[in-house]
């Protein structure tokens, strides 16, 4: 709370929580990207042409 005025681990200052235990390191990671590629519009395309 001292440096950013909000208690730490709070759920509501957060965008996004996952449990990686529902889905194991890797499908969470991959779920990560695909969250990303979604909310930015990325395709492999424009990842290539350095978007």
């Amino acid at each position: 709370m001292y440096i950013t005025g909000k208690k730490r681990g709070d759920r509501h200052t957060r965008d996004i929580l996952l449990n990686s235990s529902l889905l194991g390191w890797d499908a969470t990671a991959q779920f990560i990207e695909e969250l990303a590629e979604r909310r930015f519009g990325l395709t492999e395309e424009k990842l290539e042409k350095g978007a």
